[in-house]
């Protein structure tokens, strides 16, 4: 998860199941991460050192082992990072290693490892959660210079494809409205501009050309709301924003 405090105990509790958790919960295909993998490939990535950023359970961080020698998974929550650290050494003791640590704060040597040493950075669902800017130039502080690869991604709401299943769309829809009354009030908290962001489908994320190139943003059913809540739903003004530079690929 990302900054901790906005995420605490969404997840937490002894009881609570974690690989139930990642059974069910939407996972990237194997062609989603081939994606990143020929992206890094293109343009001199080695597959060394990855580094999964807001791990949660490290569910991520451990696909992504099936193809880097070694992988840091961190996260700035306690208890998700001992769940990561628990399954993950599991599964390979040597090839994880897991660290407590907001992921804006990742390029301080002391939090990770040394500047320009890391060959890929994941940050799954969580970007909305961080402080951006700082984030953005942390990361590029870390990756290998020229070589190194970013890869962030966010999934939203489900959505039924087809228009017969308005009903069932409803029913979802309400269901996320009322799970989302926990943290109402948003406006003025942190999740207003994540909100903002997601509306945006991730745009308004800057990539400063002075740190980073051959930038892609693509987009999958970028017909339906990547927000998880309906415009009306939250107690402040959606606006659009977009931080996409020139030389961008949007696809």
């Amino acid at each position: 998860m990302g900054s901790q405090g906005q995420a605490d105990n969404f997840f937490e509790g002894a009881g609570f199941d974690w690989e139930s958790y990642i059974v069910h919960r939407p996972a990237p295909t194997p062609e989603f991460y081939q994606l990143i993998y020929d992206h890094h490939r293109a343009h001199g990535g080695e597959f060394n050192l990855a580094h999964d950023i807001g791990t949660g359970p490290g569910n991520i961080a451990e696909q992504i082992g099936k193809t880097f020698k070694h992988v840091h998974a961190s996260e700035p929550s306690a208890y998700h990072t001992s769940v990561a650290e628990h399954r993950l050494k599991a599964i390979d003791p040597h090839k994880y290693t897991t660290q407590q640590c907001r992921g804006e704060d990742i390029s301080s040597e002391a939090a990770g490892h040394k500047e320009g040493s890391v060959d890929l950075i994941t940050v799954a669902q969580c970007i909305p959660l961080m402080n951006v800017p700082q984030a953005i130039s942390g990361f590029a502080h870390l990756l290998k210079p020229t070589t190194g690869t970013l890869a962030i991604w966010f999934y939203g709401r489900p959505c039924f494809a087809d228009p017969a299943q308005q009903q069932s769309q409803r029913i979802i829809n309400a269901i996320l409205s009322k799970a989302w009354d926990r943290v109402r009030p948003m406006k003025g908290t942190g999740f207003e501009p994540a909100k903002t962001m997601l509306c945006a489908f991730l745009d308004n994320v800057a990539f400063p050309s002075e740190q980073w190139q051959h930038v892609r943003r693509l987009k999958w059913n970028a017909d339906k709301p990547m927000m998880f809540l309906e415009n009306d739903d939250v107690d402040f003004e959606i606006r659009w924003e977009s931080a996409v530079g020139e030389g961008e690929v949007e696809e």
